[in-house]
């Protein structure tokens, strides 16, 4: 290296140093971990590396001088360039935005029209679909109505029918009670009647055969003249108590078809003490169990 390459590249210096002495030192086990070369100074009466350092001094702060205008003239170069670039692209955004403006204006006015007129519309189906409900409820509202009046209707219809059925058949059932108890009563006189003529005959017949037996005969025709119409009397008395039976049992069944129509026991309850005034009896019987008591209020 000449002495001008070792003062400007004293890296390389260092490194080509290095590398020559390890070869050196290698043969030793030595090993160079690091070296440093200090500045290279003139010898007595030698002013070369002053010379050359100032050189490099001057180069280097002629180079920065060069390189400074060179970075203020790039510098106001790029900034005018920028400065019409911006005003370019300014000019161009704003011509831009003007029509980006006026074309989004444009589109807000067909939007805010179509806005309107869709408002417009779904008011008007609003208003009609309302109408028509408002109409089908009233529809169903009637319908409902009429149904409810039918219901009622008919249910009056068979709770009348039901009275009607109960009354009729105890009105039947007491006149056949009455007419069978009249039946049996006059058919047990006239049996027992008949009997007694037909024993009478027959007494006097065998007074005036026998004598003395015709008595014993006659006590013993008597005792059984007795013990017919006892008979009878039993028989009519069975006949009528099952009558009777069979009309309460007939009652029980029209009971309980006036049940099914009046909504169960309850109703039924409430009909028969409304028909027999039971209510206003236990009225007038709780107004007599009170009557001149004085209670105190406090």
């Amino acid at each position: 290296m000449t002495m001008e390459e070792i003062f400007k590249e004293r890296q390389v210096f260092k490194t080509k140093v290095i590398e020559n002495v390890q070869s050196e030192l290698n043969q030793f086990g030595l090993r160079i971990y690091n070296a440093n070369v200090k500045e290279l100074q003139d010898t007595a009466g030698s002013e070369y590396f002053k010379f050359l350092s100032r050189k490099a001094h001057e180069g280097a702060s002629n180079q920065a001088k060069v390189d400074v205008a060179n970075a203020q003239m790039i510098g106001d170069v790029g900034e005018a360039k920028k400065r019409g670039e911006t005003r370019q692209e300014i000019s161009k955004i704003d011509a831009q935005t003007a029509v980006l403006e006026t074309q989004r204006k444009k589109e807000k006015a067909k939007a805010d029209a179509e806005l309107a007129t869709t408002r417009i519309n779904l008011d008007n189906g609003i208003n009609l679909a309302k109408i028509e409900a408002d109409r089908n409820a009233e529809a169903k509202d009637a319908a409902l109505q009429k149904d409810v009046e039918i219901q009622r209707a008919d249910m009056e219809l068979e709770r009348r029918r039901a009275t009607d059925l109960v009354h009729a058949k105890i009105e039947r059932e007491s006149a056949q009670q009455k007419a069978d108890a009249k039946f049996y009563a006059e058919n047990k006189n006239a049996d027992g009647l008949l009997y007694k003529q037909q024993k009478d005959a027959e007494a006097r017949y065998l007074a005036t055969v026998k004598g003395a037996d015709a008595l014993v005969y006659q006590q013993k025709q008597e005792a059984e003249a007795s013990y017919f119409r006892t008979t009878k009397e039993a028989e009519a008395s069975f006949i009528a108590k099952q009558k009777e039976a069979e009309g309460i049992s007939e009652m029980a069944k029209a009971y309980e078809h006036m049940s099914s129509v009046l909504g169960g026991p309850q109703g039924l309850l409430q009909y028969m003490m409304l028909q027999n005034n039971t209510y206003e009896k236990l009225a007038k019987a709780n107004a007599q169990a009170i009557n001149g008591l004085q209670p105190k209020i406090t």
